[in-house]
């Protein structure tokens, strides 16, 4: 199925629907149950790191139109460039953390338990800036949304979205992951509940391009 779209892309675009990718459906609902694991440890570096990329990865590797150590406790971790990652039990604070390549990073992740249940509430902004982007081609990637996780449940909805407007075209990306009241099963799989993915791609000028998909893995 082709996925090119016409006009400009946001979250609300209409693209075409293909069938779930399910087992990559499936590892991904088990990644996500393992961030417990980080959440047991009082790693909550992990778990920032690990809930951001969950929303940049995860929608192609579902809907795809084809069919690090642990750092645990509080703490502040100094950007190789500058800035500094503040957490604790409660989260990660980013205040303008700068990585090797130049990257900044703002925002929050933040972890509350809620009577057996603990929500990750994320809301980051990373702002490219390294030697090999060029000055009019930096654009910001904003990860944002929650995740729910119980003992054997997950529900809840991650978005990550870009925007460029550069010499000559315009660039627009939108991911989201949608787990909808996921049962995870005593062999640590999906058993119940859904998984909605979807991304979308418009550059705007240079010839133009769009493309995007969406797909719904329905458990078991």
């Amino acid at each position: 199925m082709n996925g090119n779209l016409d006009g400009n892309n946001d979250g609300n675009h209409d693209v075409p629907k293909v069938t779930a990718d399910k087992a990559s459906a499936s590892s991904l609902v088990t990644q996500t149950q393992q961030l417990r694991t980080s959440l047991q440890n009082h790693d909550s570096a992990t778990v920032a790191a690990e809930v951001q990329l969950l929303a940049l990865v995860g929608p192609m590797s579902v809907a795809s139109g084809a069919s690090g150590g642990a750092t645990r406790g509080a703490q502040t971790i100094a950007g190789t460039g500058g800035g500094t990652a503040n957490c604790d039990a409660a989260g990660c604070t980013y205040d303008n953390y700068r990585d090797s390549s130049g990257d900044v990073t703002n925002g929050k992740v933040l972890i509350e338990d809620n009577g057996g249940a603990t929500t990750i509430a994320v809301n980051v902004t990373i702002q490219t800036s390294g030697s090999s982007v060029s000055a009019a081609d930096r654009y910001a990637w904003t990860t944002t949304g929650s995740l729910t996780l119980g003992a054997t449940t997950i529900d809840g909805d991650l978005k990550a979205e870009a925007k460029l407007s550069a010499s000559g075209y315009a660039y627009d990306y939108y991911e989201e992951l949608r787990y909808n009241q996921v049962v995870i099963g005593s062999a640590g799989k999906p058993v119940s509940g859904s998984l909605y993915a979807k991304w979308v791609i418009s550059i705007a000028g240079l010839g133009g391009f769009n493309e995007g998909y969406e797909a719904t893995a329905v458990f078991p």
